[in-house]
């Protein structure tokens, strides 16, 4: 439940800066979303595998610190294009041209 609402809240803040970076806040959320579980299921395996005794805590470690990775992967790859700039230079005149 508790990275259910960490997700919820970084998925937020990837869409605030996909709107900053002139991009599409769903495709980045949507990026965020699968990346978090992908890596959080893939966590889950390291754990069971490198802890087959008793894998519950470090599964659930490891599976969220996997899951954070891949955020961090994700908003430094976003973090890296430029920002969208409204170019008011291109607009100025164009309504003033009415017959």
């Amino acid at each position: 439940m508790l990275d259910i609402i960490i997700l919820i809240f970084l998925a937020r803040s990837i869409g605030r800066l996909a709107i900053q970076k002139g991009a599409s806040p769903g495709s980045w959320k949507l990026f965020v979303i699968l990346g978090w579980i992908a890596a959080e299921f893939t966590g889950i395996l390291l754990a069971v595998v490198f802890f087959p005794d008793d894998p519950l805590v470090p599964a659930f470690l490891l599976g969220l610190g996997c899951a954070y990775t891949s955020y961090i992967i994700i908003r430094s790859v976003l973090s890296k294009k430029p920002d969208h700039f409204d170019e008011d230079i291109n607009s100025i005149g164009v309504n003033d041209l009415r017959p």
